[in-house]
């Protein structure tokens, strides 16, 4: 009776360190890299054409708009802030659109457009 005793004594000081770990409340805070979490022109793109097609998901459908957004877009980091426009000059007829959007944490700061 004795051993069972220690035995289970032992086992349980051997769960202690995950039982405090268990009890730990305080929750971790997401902290983005020093990078930031737009790293490239590529992914503030990619960024770009989602909100995009969440805001008109018919378009997705229609392959000459898709074709359009996978080959109209460029990106440029102006400080933090990525710019992904519209190829097409503001002086064009067909007009725009533009997105900024934080390298730190990919947030959308503005969504604009011109005509």
């Amino acid at each position: 009776m004795r051993n069972l005793f220690v035995l289970l004594v032992a086992a349980s000081a051997a769960f202690l360190p995950l039982a405090s770990i268990a009890d730990d409340t305080t929750p971790l805070e997401w902290q983005p890299p020093l990078e930031g979490v737009v790293r490239d022109a590529k992914a503030a793109i990619t960024i770009a054409r989602a909100i995009w097609f969440s805001i008109h998901p018919d378009f997705e459908k229609n392959q000459e708009v898709v074709e359009f957004w996978k080959y109209n877009l460029e990106a440029e980091l102006k400080g933090d802030v990525w710019i992904v426009e519209t190829k097409s000059s503001k002086a064009d007829l067909d007009g725009g659109v533009g997105f900024l959007i934080s390298k730190k944490d990919g947030r959308i700061i503005k969504l604009y457009g011109w005509q």
